[in-house]
């Protein structure tokens, strides 16, 4: 791991805020456990699911694309993962049951897809 990869790993949610405008393409930050984690884009498979299938009380992974309205969402029944859904522009709707929230990807892409 580069000295770069083991300084940034965790940061606060404050480092992060900084350092979000100059962010490389190859790189995502998320809120996992109260921490803010440091991804790598093209990684985000079974790596990150494994990370988020420790979550006892996490029942929807929906990793989002950030230039494309695409989301591929994963739901928890009980302990057992489903497969994936696959949501594919702005007409499509994102359903979480557990949580009750249905929200168009039109509106989650709102500011950032003109449509």
């Amino acid at each position: 791991m580069s000295r770069f990869s083991s300084q940034y790993e965790y940061m606060s949610l404050d480092d992060f805020e900084e350092r979000l405008a100059d962010k490389p393409a190859d790189e995502k930050w998320e809120l996992i456990g109260g921490r803010v984690v440091r991804m790598m884009v093209g990684a985000r498979s079974f790596r990150e699911m494994a990370v988020y299938q420790k979550l006892p009380s996490l029942r929807h992974y929906a990793p989002v694309e950030r230039d494309r309205a695409h989301i591929e969402t994963f739901d928890r029944a009980g302990e057992v993962w489903s497969g994936v859904r696959i949501l594919d522009g702005l007409a499509a709707e994102l359903d979480l049951p557990a949580i009750g929230v249905s929200v168009p990807l039109a509106e989650i892409y709102r500011d950032v897809i003109g449509g």
